[in-house]
């Protein structure tokens, strides 16, 4: 995990991902990755020493529905539907956005028409960080790999205020999510509503999107078990699935573009992956927005 700047050992980048692929549970990071839990908060504390924030976020898909949009003809809306904006420098030369909105079923209409004219528009299936375990020339599909599927949960007030919480940081108490709810009823809606939704961002970013540029890419593959592997490759950061699960908008994150370019020839060629990789360009950290909850739902919540 050097490209992420996070240089640390082996051992620790498994705990690591074994955290992000256990939704932020620590026993089962610990089972997952063979070591103790006291170890697994170890290298939590570590990284967060050094100024890294572990930070949840929600599984998109069971809030609503999800879309990325591009446009190089206009300036996309950052409004009550965005999860992300980002500020893209196309391949091409020219300068074009993407973000990424949560539309109630009943605001489709609405979100549309506040859209650039010929602005591309895909439905998304969620928006997954990767749990990174090896490096792109090590890829491995197994059959049996998938997208990450939330269980449906119907979500409320209390549910929604908990997520904001531990969408700053991970480690906040849930305990003054809604003030002058009891501690009891918050307990009962993180473990039986939100807890299974989480998906875990390892952020090392104070400011921005992300601390250096990003690849932006569209990814298509034969089958869901070789976009989902792609979750386990330490040069991806965030992989945004369309809903035929083969095909996604990923960002990667690379020091050298022709060493990855090779990588991801060689991993087609030598191991008969049947993929496809466009690059659409970089994303500019400082001029893109971090993930969040959309205000559309924050705007539900009592005061």
């Amino acid at each position: 995990m050097q490209n992420r700047g996070f240089n640390i050992t082996a051992s620790k980048k498994r705990v690591l991902a074994a955290f992000i692929e256990a939704r932020g549970n620590v026993a089962e990071a610990a089972r997952i990755a063979g070591v103790s839990r006291q170890y697994v908060y170890e290298v939590l504390s570590s990284l967060r020493g050094r100024g890294f924030r572990i930070r949840a976020l929600p599984s998109f898909a069971v809030l609503g529905r999800a879309f990325f949009v591009f446009s190089t003809r206009g300036s996309l809306p950052q409004n009550a539907y965005t999860i992300v904006r980002l500020s893209i420098y196309a391949l091409n030369g020219t300068r074009g956005e993407a973000a990424v909105y949560l539309v109630p079923r009943d605001a489709l209409s609405e979100f549309k028409v506040l859209l650039p004219l010929g602005s591309s528009v895909f439905e998304v299936f969620d928006v997954i960080p990767a749990a990174p375990q090896v490096r792109l020339a090590e890829i491995k599909v197994e059959g049996n790999l998938r997208l990450p599927e939330p269980p449906h949960v119907r979500v409320d007030k209390y549910d929604l205020a908990i997520m904001e919480v531990l969408n700053e940081d991970l480690s906040n108490p849930i305990s003054g999510a809604l003030p002058g709810v009891s501690r009891s009823r918050l307990s009962y809606h993180y473990r039986k509503h939100v807890k299974p939704l989480l998906r875990v961002l390892v952020d090392p970013a104070l400011e921005g999107f992300y601390t250096r540029p990003l690849l932006i890419t569209e990814l298509k593959a034969n089958d869901e078990s070789t976009l989902a592997a792609f979750l386990r490759i330490e040069e991806v950061y965030i992989l945004i699935p369309r809903i035929d699960r083969l095909s996604a908008f990923v960002l990667f994150d690379v020091d050298n573009i022709y060493a990855f370019l090779k990588a991801l020839v060689e991993a087609r060629e030598r191991k008969g992956l049947n993929f496809e990789v466009r690059v659409i360009g970089f994303v500019d950290p400082l001029e893109s927005t971090k993930l969040s909850i959309p205000y559309a739902l924050r705007a539900s919540w009592p005061t």
